[in-house]
Order: C-alpha cells, then structure tokens, then sequence
C-alpha cells in the first residue's frame, strides 16, 4: 500500500473537485489537459471582473450613471473578495498541475 501524505491527500482532492469523480479512470496526461482548461477558466473569469469594475468605475467618474458612493463601493469590495478567492483558486490549480507535471500519480 502507498503512503500518502496529507498534502498528497489535499491535492488528490482538489484534483477530483476541479476534474470529477473519475479521475482514477483518467491519464495524468488528460488531468493535467482538464486542469489547465481550469486554469484559463480562472484567468478569464478575472478579466471579466476587472472589465466589470472598470465598467462601472469609469460610469461612476463621468457621472454616467446615478450609482451612489456606497453601492460604488459595495461594488469594489465584492470585486476585491472576489479577486482573493480567484487568485487563490488558480494558486492552487497552478500547484495541481506542477504537482502532477513532476511524476506523480
């Protein structure tokens, strides 16, 4: 039986999370594929929210739009939230990927 640690645990688990519950049956060939469809997914999804933000930030400079200081900002506070949790997701799959890169399982 393989020893596996709790880090290996951790990834194996997040793999299945991002990839399925078939990842037993998968190649770490097509893993690493899915994964880094993830990973674009992830980069896009930022630059959807930046263009949101921008969107509403330069409607609110120019007097565009009748969004309030406080909604504006509720705006900015969700984006920012929503940013660290991307940011931190796509850490995450970048080490999936090098963890399966470098030979394992």
């Amino acid at each position: 039986m393989e020893n596996i640690t709790d880090k290996e645990k951790r990834i194996l688990a997040f793999i299945e999370l991002q990839i399925g519950s078939d990842t037993a049956n998968m190649s770490t060939g097509e893993k690493i594929s899915r994964l880094k469809g993830r990973f674009k997914r992830m980069f896009i999804l930022m630059a959807v929210n930046l263009g949101v933000v921008l969107f509403f930030g330069y409607s609110f400079y120019y007097d565009i739009t009748q969004l309030s200081q406080t909604v504006f900002n509720i705006i900015i506070i969700v984006f920012a939230i929503n940013l660290i949790f991307l940011i931190l997701q796509w850490k995450k799959l970048n080490g999936a990927i090098n963890w399966l890169e470098q030979g394992n399982r």
